[in-house]
């Protein structure tokens, strides 16, 4: 038989479980209070003038794109590291105002994405402005993916006018997250729930500094 003690304790991360949810939610509907602008037209943005939280980090254009090479030559059965500019490294391993690239390839019919860090003096498409972690108790279930984005988007967005010098509405940069998946954010030992907040020109030129305090 369960004794008080333990039936309270089952109750009480339950209540946690919820409260988290409702809050991840909470947040998400602060994007309705940002007003719309006409520079966001270019189809990554959405009606509340925050990047578009349904658009996916692997879906997000990349000059590899439109390079205009052959069907043929896309299939490849290798990734060249010699042709890869940078230090090969893993998405969560950027930190706060790294500057990476991020190529493409198809290996066996599937899509594989290779991140480099790359000096910011060096030409290069991305650029980390910000990082956090989402606080929360655990255990707590993942919101899914749309929301976790929004909430993500919306937290970076708040931190974006402070590091370009310019609002998101008037500048030419984009937005773009990387946030934690279900396994990561829900697992018992390898949890993790950092948030990378970057940018990128919404023309996809290449920069060659960084995007801090550029006023554009």
């Amino acid at each position: 038989m369960l004794s008080v003690s333990c039936v309270l304790c089952y109750v009480c991360r339950s209540v946690v479980a919820v409260l988290l949810c409702v809050g991840l939610v909470a947040g998400c509907n602060r994007t309705e209070t940002i007003q719309n602008s006409d520079s966001s037209e270019d189809g990554l943005t959405s009606s509340s003038g925050i990047p578009d939280a349904t658009q996916q980090d692997d879906e997000i254009p990349s000059p590899s794109q439109d390079s205009g090479s052959s069907a043929d030559s896309a299939d490849s059965s290798i990734l060249d590291p010699l042709s890869i500019v940078g230090e090969i490294i893993r998405d969560y391993d950027l930190v706060g105002g790294d500057c990476f690239d991020r190529v493409e390839n198809i290996i066996q019919g599937r899509k594989v994405v290779v991140t480099s860090r790359i000096e910011c003096e060096d030409a290069h498409t991305y650029e980390v402005f910000h990082m956090f972690e989402l606080d929360v108790p655990h255990p707590a279930i993942y919101p899914g993916n749309t929301a976790m984005r929004e909430y993500a988007l919306q937290r970076c967005y708040e931190h974006f006018a402070d590091f370009v010098g310019e609002i998101y509405e008037l500048s030419l940069y984009e937005i773009g997250v990387f946030t934690p998946d279900r396994i990561n954010f829900e697992h018992e030992v390898a949890r993790y729930r950092t948030v990378h907040c970057w940018l990128y020109r919404n023309d996809l030129a290449p920069m060659t500094s960084s995007a801090k305090g550029s006023g554009i």
